[in-house]
């Protein structure tokens, strides 16, 4: 079954591109176009022109995915986002993601279309990234010929059109005059047919300059509109005037409005630089500006701010914002100057601290058999590892609630998998765990410490492969030590050794082990879902020695855990009314 399409809303104000759009629909509809490139310069529309391609196509009623790649700078990040899409329980594990996804992609009977926005990180950042992506595209498009891929660049990339068949290319130029002007008009409802025939004019007809322009003289009066201009000295075409590169110019338009900001929204629109993606969730924004307004009503004012001057955008349903990449990568710029390090710094930790208490929300959530708010995991599954990585290595202040989380999630971060990283090393959920043991046996209390070390052994069982349970064993000083603690941790320890024997084969030993911890369990989350597990786990060995009086004493007690719980998701080894029913008859 295909995933439901992935786009994102319509574009709010989109103008002209007629014929752009309807070239590229007739390529990627024509049966004979697998492969297409949008290419321009930055803020000419390239984005927005694929948005409503991707509109159109949905509307001929194609299935079509959407991957916004603003920030994305490794091919396995761009593998990860794609995998979050196309998920299937067949897929083999054992498979590289390229291979995996080539597998999923087999057995798809229907065309569907791929859109790539804005490889242009990955380009800059993957030594010989051309050639990489050409080969995954390639087994993509070989895979099956209802696969179909168009992506955005800023430059042609040149070298796929002799390599692929069926390759083509369409450049987004300047809107046409007329376009222009009737973009202009939408940006500037209130001024004169001529201070909007100047706005377009001298922007170039270039959507992004457009806009920035407006912004400056928009509420204002046709005189001060027309004195706004003439100050900026933009009486002639801005693109053309100056006598350097085209992002040289964009900066002066940039640094205008944003000079004139006041100091709070300057620091607001600097904290968004924190984000990496194309998109940031409202409540993710909220969160990371309001430290530095001091309250969320002022961190929203400060939002709409940035949102009337065009220096960020918000979706048409008021969940999302976005910032353009030419105006991200001039924020970066400024984000490193003196005066506003601090901003930037306090914003990072703030940043990593939503992320975190959002993946403890949805970890309860998980144990407490609810469920997971998809949005909030797909968005927390793009900045995870990172806000993980910057914890344990550069911020004190959150890692002591890293180190509290991970000590009770290794479950669920093990079925969801953290995505291959913006945060250099890692890329498996064990190197989280030693970087966090590592970094705990000197900073924070020992007991913290030793829970690290059995969530850590979690590892041993989820990958049996001889490597990593020689990997994940724990010193026996530790071990030791862990028997003495008194929350839970010692039997949680204790289970999870007898899970491993049983899978290593050693069945009796494994299950006497489970048996001598099981009440030591406590009553929080996560041990009641091991102590669920466990019961059942029993209940099926006992069943298979036909001791069926055992088997049915663990199945009762696995059903009062999950009713205690409220959770009877947690009852995998039969249906779990049926069971009720059956061990209720039994009941003395």
């Amino acid at each position: 079954t295909l995933p439901k399409p992935h786009t994102p809303s319509a574009v709010p104000l989109f103008t002209g591109r007629e014929f752009e759009i309807e070239e590229i629909t007739n390529f990627m509809t024509d049966k004979l176009t697998r492969l297409l490139n949008i290419w321009g310069s930055p803020g000419f529309g390239k984005t927005s022109t694929a948005i409503e391609v991707a509109h159109r196509l949905l509307f001929l009623e194609y299935p079509v995915y959407f991957f916004k790649l603003q920030g994305i700078t490794s091919v396995d990040e761009l593998l990860s986002q794609i995998l979050s899409i196309f998920k299937s329980s067949l897929a083999d594990l054992s498979l590289t993601p390229v291979d995996r996804l080539v597998s999923i992609f087999r057995e798809i009977s229907c065309p569907i279309f791929l859109i790539f926005d804005n490889l242009d990180d990955i380009l800059s950042h993957v030594t010989d990234a051309v050639t990489r992506l050409f080969r995954i595209f390639d087994k993509f498009l070989d895979s099956n010929s209802n696969i179909n891929i168009l992506f955005t660049t800023r430059e042609l990339l040149a070298t796929m059109r002799d390599q692929v068949e069926g390759f083509q290319d369409v450049r987004i130029r300047p809107l046409s005059p007329a376009s222009s002007v009737e973009y202009a008009r939408q940006l500037l409802p209130s001024l004169s047919d001529s201070v909007v025939a100047k706005v377009a004019r001298i922007s170039s007809h270039v959507p992004l300059a457009m806009k920035l322009v407006a912004s400056l003289v928009e509420n204002n009066s046709e005189e001060m509109a027309n004195n706004i201009l003439e100050e900026l000295n933009l009486s002639e075409n801005l693109l053309e005037q100056l006598d350097s590169p085209y992002e040289k110019k964009m900066q002066t338009l940039f640094d205008t409005p944003f000079e004139q900001l006041a100091l709070n929204d300057k620091h607001a629109l600097i904290s968004l630089t924190v984000f990496s993606s194309a998109t940031v969730s409202k409540d993710a924004a909220i969160d990371v500006v309001s430290g530095e307004t001091g309250v969320k009503l002022e961190a929203v004012r400060s939002l709409k701010t940035l949102v009337k001057k065009s220096l960020i955008d918000e979706d048409p349903n008021g969940k999302y914002y976005s910032i353009h990449p030419l105006i991200y990568s001039f924020l970066v710029d400024k984000a490193k100057r003196s005066d506003f390090e601090n901003a930037f710094k306090s914003s990072r930790i703030r940043f990593c601290r939503y992320y975190l208490l959002l993946f403890e929300r949805l970890n309860d959530d998980f144990l407490s058999g609810k469920s997971v708010d998809s949005p909030q995991l797909q968005d927390t599954l793009v900045y995870l590892s990172t806000a993980i990585y910057e914890s344990i290595t550069n911020d004190l202040e959150n890692s002591q609630d890293l180190f509290r989380i991970l000590s009770k999630s290794e479950i669920f971060l093990f079925l969801i998998g953290i995505p291959f990283g913006r945060s250099l090393d890692i890329l498996d959920i064990h190197k989280v765990y030693d970087l966090a043991v590592e970094t705990c046996s000197t900073q924070y209390t020992y007991s913290t410490y030793l829970k690290l070390h059995v969530s850590k052994y979690f590892q041993a069982i989820a990958k049996t492969d001889s490597f990593l349970s020689a990997h994940s064993d724990i010193p026996e000083d530790v071990r030791k030590d862990v028997m003495l603690l008194t929350d839970g941790s010692a039997a949680k320890l204790g289970c999870y050794e007898g899970i491993l024997r049983i899978l290593k084969g050693n069945v009796k030993a494994g299950v006497q082990l489970i048996e001598k911890h099981l009440d030591g369990l406590q009553k929080c989350a996560d041990q009641q879902l091991i102590k669920c597990l466990c019961l059942q786990l029993l209940a099926l060995f006992y069943s298979d020695l036909k001791e069926y009086s055992k088997s049915s004493n663990f199945s009762r007690k696995a059903i009062e855990v999950c009713a205690e719980v409220d959770n009877c998701s947690l009852f995998l080894i039969r249906d779990y009314d049926q069971t009720c029913s059956v061990t209720a008859k039994n009941d003395p």
